[in-house]
């Protein structure tokens, strides 16, 4: 399977923390807390109905007009449960305006920002049983609350769409491992408080290096033959402190993004790759790791050759 087209938007509004702390409920102390140590500057924010056509641009983007009637499967991965008002999905209304017809639309959700890589293992299957069909792969929701937009000294969440074209054949970007695991001890995510979540930060690094080892043992490779790791944006210092656990060098870490979009939910993985291809850093033959975790102890990871 491999990765035909990919695209992200961000919406028009970016937000300086620094600036504006007061919209994140944060003093101007923590805000530069959060700059200094999560690495963040600038939030991207959109407007209300705006997150609709972000989604419609990015899904323009990645599907050429000619292969439209071949699409078969939509799948939207988003963290939260509700994004949207029942029976008017936004997504449901953009796939009609993309006269997207012939796909069946599914959603999924359960392993919050590691959903991505439920959603690429349901269309790797569904691509092994219909070889010529396509299928597309959607992230993009926006933080609503304020209990969506800050993970309390973790990580501040942007707005953001992306999506994925998949196919059997291509020229690259081809998937060569996806798993996923999830530790449910850990499901009460935020809300977990004393010897939980004691033993979640304890054993962080522990349950990031056995999904990497899983999906690079899926794959017969090693993390010495991984040119890039593709992390989602949470935060700078968690990310640096897991690469020299794991002996990464940081010059294969790509976290060039934080500072500006802060952690967009699933849409990170395309973004970070976007921002790989765009800037010349992907060359042909190269391996590259994207990794995530979604709040409640689900951890996913996929391995493809650029």
């Amino acid at each position: 399977m491999f990765i035909q087209h990919v695209s992200a938007r961000l919406p028009g509004m970016s937000v300086n923390l620094l600036e504006q702390p007061e919209r994140f409920n944060l003093t101007s102390f923590k805000a530069l807390i959060y700059k200094k140590f999560i690495g963040i500057e600038h939030v991207p924010v959109a407007v209300p109905g705006e997150m609709e056509t972000l989604l419609e641009q990015t899904v323009s983007a990645a599907v050429p007009l000619d292969s439209r009637e071949r699409i078969k499967l939509v799948v939207h991965a988003h963290t939260c449960p509700v994004v949207g008002n029942y029976g008017a999905l936004s997504m449901q209304r953009v796939l009609r305006r993309q006269r997207l017809h012939n796909a069946l639309f599914v959603g999924m959700c359960a392993n919050r920002c590691a959903s991505i890589f439920d959603a690429m293992r349901l269309i790797r299957q569904s691509l092994q049983e219909q070889p010529d069909a396509l299928a597309l792969l959607v992230t993009g929701e926006s933080a609503v609350t304020q209990e969506l937009r800050l993970v309390e000294n973790t990580a501040v969440m942007g707005d953001a769409a992306g999506a994925m074209l998949f196919g059997t054949r291509g020229q690259g970007n081809e998937l060569l491992a996806c798993c996923s695991h999830t530790y449910g001890q850990y499901a009460r995510g935020v809300w977990l408080e004393g010897a939980p979540r004691a033993s979640y930060e304890t054993n962080y690094p522990a349950m990031m290096l056995q999904i990497i080892q899983q999906t690079l043992a899926e794959a017969g490779m090693t993390l010495d033959q991984v040119r890039w790791v593709i992390p989602h944006n949470v935060n700078r210092k968690s990310w640096i402190e897991l690469a020299r656990t794991i002996d990464l060098p940081l010059s294969r870490l790509m976290l060039a993004n934080i500072p500006f979009t802060g952690h967009c939910f699933g849409s990170d993985m395309m973004l970070n790759l976007s921002h790989l291809t765009s800037t010349g850093a992907l060359e042909k033959g190269d391996v590259y790791l994207m990794i995530a975790v979604g709040l409640g102890g689900s951890f996913g990871a996929a391995l493809f050759r650029y």
